[in-house]
Order: C-alpha cells, then sequence, then structure tokens
C-alpha cells in the first residue's frame, strides 16, 4: 500500500507540474516566431486553444479536449510553431490518458517528446519524458 501512496503521489506532482507548464511556459512566444499582428493573434488564439483543452481535461471532459488538442496542433502545424505542436500532443495524450486509453496516451507522449527533443525544448522534454514514464509505471503496477 505505501508503494502504491507514492506513485499516486508522484502522479499528482507530474500532473500539477504539467497544468504549470502548460499555462506558462506555452505562453513565452520568441520573437523570431512573430512576424506582425496577424501572426500575432493566430498564434494567441491557438494558444487559448491549449487553455481550453487543460480546461476540459481538469473539469472531467477528455473527450472535448481531445478534439481541442486536434484544433490546436493543427493550428501549429500551419504556423509551423513547434513548441506548440509538442504541446498539443502532449495534451492529447493526457486526454487519451483521462479516457484510460493508455496504449494511445503513450503513442502521444512520445511524438510529443520527439518534437521537443528535436528542437532541443528542455521543458517540453522533461514534461512529455515524465508522463511517458509515469504511464509506464501506471501500466506496470496494473499487471
Amino acid at each position: 500500500m505505501g508503494k502504491h501512496l507514492i506513485l499516486c503521489l508522484i502522479r499528482a506532482y507530474f500532473y500539477l507540474f504539467l497544468n504549470i507548464f502548460f499555462i506558462y511556459s506555452t505562453f513565452i512566444i520568441p520573437a523570431s516566431r512573430v512576424q506582425g499582428q496577424t501572426h500575432q493573434e493566430k498564434l494567441s488564439q491557438i494558444l487559448q486553444l491549449l487553455v481550453q483543452g487543460n480546461n476540459e481535461i481538469n473539469r472531467g471532459n477528455p473527450t472535448a479536449a481531445l478534439k481541442t488538442f486536434k484544433q490546436a496542433l493543427s493550428g501549429f502545424k500551419q504556423i509551423n510553431y513547434p513548441v506548440g505542436m509538442g504541446t498539443s500532443l502532449v495534451g492529447m495524450g493526457r486526454a487519451y490518458d483521462a479516457l484510460s486509453n493508455y496504449s494511445q496516451a503513450l503513442i502521444f507522449y512520445q511524438q510529443g517528446f520527439q518534437i521537443f527533443q528535436d528542437i532541443n525544448h528542455q521543458p517540453g522534454i522533461r514534461v512529455s519524458a515524465s508522463n511517458f514514464v509515469v504511464k509506464i509505471t501506471d501500466c506496470c503496477t496494473e499487471l
């Protein structure tokens, strides 16, 4: 029972860290990516989708969150913003996790991790890797 409690605390810590990461670090927009008011407005709208998706997960509506994160991913791909793409993929992993579709969650955590690793985005690497480890740990304890 003690081991299970520790795993639950670790999971809670990572989800808290995830929420803090998504709310704060996602909004740090490199100046080189912003090329005018129209681009900034588009980016702002897409970033709002990430907030909405996180709120939907926190309110217990992962199906809506999944749809919202897919919209965000599409938008970030259009403007070629890799941090947003990685964040959207990790958000989709969280939604699948909340839907108890753990194999899909692992796939999206890994995809997000790969993007963050490709651009050497350390906060994203840490969050996506920790989600992956927590999910693997959960799967192992359920066996």
